[in-house]
């Protein structure tokens, strides 16, 4: 049983003096407490949020927790979140608390009038299934002036969403690493890496742009994450493709005949103007593709299976079939990455790789793999020219550390300014960048 937590919403209090009101919602938030406490496992803690209004000494959240103290409930167990003025913000800044205490069955307590609205704004900062959510009402008399006003703010509370996950967003903008084969005034492209989105859990913040619904981001993040790349490079949000990560060599051509890969697929290609593709990664590659004559580009999601797998060489004989391309023409970078001084894998991963992409050394307990090198290998034996690959050589012999061959090349795992997302390094709460490449 993971530990659990009790949001009490605040509501105002005139003149620092708590309200009926208010009274009930604490109260009710105690046996709560009390009935959790009893099932047993790790003691529940009591989150009272609500701010200091204009004149008024005390924060609501702070004159809650004098009456949960009064009922019983251990002030150690208490810990209050004085920023929250409304109900999205109530959300927003309790789930940081959630968050670090690494919580995942909230128990929400308002009023029973308001609970309608706090579904709509919890469901939307704490997913099912990473986290469990339970809502209590305090019962509560409801004038007909209030009732319209509540009815008026439920109706209008999307709209406040996208506003607030912004404003508390990174003040910087997303952070691009771009090849400088791929040519800008015919292709949109980057690599991006952690900097410069909304996303707030630890290993997830702050660009994170994939949605996984065992992961702690809330779609609502990720899609105002997806936005903020969009504006930065340009393009229509709602013409983004990414790559389903099924670890094949399936390939859809967007905007063609093809139907969209029922099974998934691992790379995409397209000659529309206005699409953008884009090729997930947290330690897979992202490789990016482009034809300048043909006016032709692609993206693939390639990890150790995929690469195996030749998904980015049945990506490029799509091109060539569907589109005429000439592989002499095509260019091929290849984003963050793990490289092959962190990519230690078990013998029965490295037996499926030709051997000189193994890499053994005295001071490795095992095996390392060249992913790079090996992608780089089958890209020269199928026709792409080196001078049209940014993409790391093959690991030479008495190599200490990275040749950093390329601008957009780094290894997710031991970059030194933890600018990368890593499922090596951070686990299975893990982001995801991505490599992204239209037509302009």
């Amino acid at each position: 049983m993971g530990r659990r937590a009790i949001v009490v919403l605040g509501c105002k209090a005139p003149n620092d003096q708590p309200t009926p009101m208010m009274r009930r919602r604490v109260e009710l938030a105690a046996k709560v407490y009390a009935d959790l406490a009893r099932d047993g496992g790790e003691a529940p803690f009591l989150i009272p949020t609500g701010y200091a209004g204009h004149g008024q000494t005390h924060s609501e959240a702070a004159l809650m927790r004098r009456i949960a103290v009064e009922a019983k409930v251990p002030s150690d167990d208490i810990q209050i979140e004085e920023r929250a003025s409304c109900t999205v913000e109530n959300a927003y800044f309790s789930k940081l608390l959630i968050d670090e205490a690494n919580v995942d069955e909230i128990h929400v307590v308002t009023s029973d009038f308001h609970v309608r609205r706090a579904e709509i704004i919890f469901e939307t900062f704490f997913h099912s299934p990473a986290y469990a959510l339970v809502f209590h009402g305090a019962p509560e008399t409801l004038t007909v002036e209030r009732k319209a006003s509540e009815d008026r703010e439920t109706s209008l509370v999307h709209r406040s969403l996208d506003y607030f996950v912004d404003l508390h967003g990174s003040d910087a903008d997303p952070r691009l690493f771009r090849s400088a084969l791929i040519p800008d005034d015919l292709f949109t492209h980057a690599f991006t890496c952690r900097i410069g989105g909304v996303s707030r859990y630890e290993t997830l913040s702050s660009l994170n742009l994939h949605f996984n619904a065992n992961r702690k981001d809330p779609r609502l993040f990720v899609r105002r994450n997806q936005a903020r790349l969009a504006k930065c490079l340009r393009f229509d949000a709602e013409k983004f493709e990414k790559a389903a990560c099924v670890h094949g060599n399936a390939i859809w051509v967007v905007g063609g005949d093809d139907p969209r890969p029922t099974d998934g697929y691992d790379g995409l290609v397209t000659d529309r103007k206005g699409v953008v593709l884009a090729a997930p990664g947290a330690d897979c590659m992202p490789v990016l593709l482009c034809d300048p004559v043909k006016k032709v580009c692609g993206a693939c999601h390639s990890g150790w299976r995929g690469t195996l797998a030749k998904v980015v060489l049945c990506a490029l004989q799509t091109m060539k079939e569907r589109f005429g391309c000439c592989l002499a023409d095509v260019r091929v970078a290849v984003g963050p990455s793990i490289g092959t001084c962190c990519f230690e894998v078990g013998e029965d991963v490295a037996s499926r790789f030709d051997s000189r992409f193994v890499v053994r050394r005295s001071d490795w307990k095992k095996p390392h793999v060249d992913l790079w090198g090996y992608l780089y290998t089958d890209l020269a034996s199928f026709g792409i020219l080196p001078e049209n690959m940014d993409v790391p050589k093959p690991w030479k012999e008495g190599r200490k550390s990275i040749d950093r061959e390329t601008a957009v090349t780094q290894c997710t795992v031991c970059d030194p300014e933890d600018r990368f997302f890593s499922y090596r390094k951070h686990g299975m709460q893990y982001g995801t960048q991505c490599g992204v490449i239209g037509m302009l």
